[in-house]
């Protein structure tokens, strides 16, 4: 399928592709899919990752759990930490509603595609361990794409089982989280006014 300049092969495994030996640990990997003629795959079980890499999809995956990143909760937790030291209860109490919100709304996408990124991979990539600059590129890549197009892939559909994706869950995700990021915004910049009054 071709959309704009790029083209996606949704799951149209070529015969070459469709199992083969990861290089590095020997375990079977399956296409997944091509994104601006790049292939992607995954491993067959998600046991045979790496132990770094299975360590980094593991993290990722608790933070789709908690809809929030771990950097994002020390910042939150570093922001109430000040507003305590100078006794300001107020701007605590309003970044604990921040994180409450945060909590009970919409993952980040962003979130999404990290976990993608460290799940799938090209077979030129090292997969021993978890290359950030390796893979802002490959999100980068991802990002090209439509999120509707790009989530609605069989193979990434089949990560988020316990979500119902269809193009009409994926816009109103993408509402949703328009709409949490700006309540975010609003309210961490609402805290960090009153902290300097």
């Amino acid at each position: 399928m071709k959309i704009g300049n790029f083209i996606i092969t949704f799951n149209k495994v070529k015969p070459k592709q469709k199992d083969v030996l990861h290089s590095l640990n020997k375990k079977l990997i399956e296409y997944s899919f091509t994104i601006n003629g790049i292939d992607y795959y995954t491993f067959k079980n998600f046991l045979d990752f790496p132990p770094l890499r299975h360590a980094k999809i593991n993290h990722f995956l608790r933070e789709v759990d908690m809809a929030i990143t771990a950097d994002d909760l020390k910042d939150f937790l570093k922001s109430i930490t000040g507003s305590l030291n100078e006794g300001n209860l107020n701007n605590a109490i309003k970044t604990l509603a921040v994180i409450e919100y945060q909590l009970n709304t919409y993952s980040d996408l962003d979130i999404l595609y990290r976990l993608c990124s460290a799940v799938f991979f090209d077979l030129g990539e090292d997969i021993s361990s978890y290359d950030y600059d390796y893979n802002e590129n490959k999100i980068k890549a991802f990002k090209s794409q439509l999120p509707k197009d790009f989530f609605l892939m069989k193979s990434v559909s089949e990560l988020f089982p316990q979500i119902n994706i269809s193009e009409e869950s994926i816009q109103t995700f993408l509402v949703a989280q328009s709409v949490a990021k700006e309540y975010r915004k609003q309210m961490l910049s609402v805290n960090t006014l009153q902290a300097k009054i």
